[in-house]
């Protein structure tokens, strides 16, 4: 994805002053839409990787993305990328280190996205189950 689209999109995005939801290959961040909406307050964007930074200390970091768009509903969908990396402060927690959660998407082949998990997420999906595997 060029810079100059790039940052048009964002600041699109930006400029509407609303959150909205992520949408990872296909997939709704939170698993449902309006479960997590996010709004958009800064972003960097180089030949490594675009970073997302959100209202709260939730931020998106996109490697290498080619297909990023604004659906009708205003929701940044992002279909290409190398990797994503999710991160935030377990909700609730105190925002130190040790409440800092991750959730990494990697596609693995044509339709599939391995999620692998960090932090207190990691403990919480151990304990209670992926909602994505019941």
């Amino acid at each position: 994805m060029a810079l100059s689209d790039c940052q048009k999109l964002l600041d699109t995005w930006i400029s509407r002053g609303t959150p909205a939801d992520l949408i990872f290959y296909g997939e709704i961040l939170g698993t449902k839409s309006g479960e997590s909406p996010q709004l958009l307050k800064e972003y960097e964007y180089n030949s490594d990787y675009l970073r997302l930074g959100f209202n709260t200390t939730e931020e998106l970091y996109v490697y290498e993305p080619s297909e990023c768009y604004l659906n009708t509903d205003s929701d940044l969908c992002i279909r290409s990328a190398t990797k994503l990396v999710f991160g935030w402060h377990s909700y609730g927690k105190s925002q130190s280190e040790q409440h800092w959660c991750t959730f990494t998407y990697e596609r693995t082949g044509n339709d599939n996205v391995r999620r692998t998990p960090t932090g207190t997420m990691r403990e919480h999906l151990k304990r209670f189950g992926d909602p994505d595997k019941t």
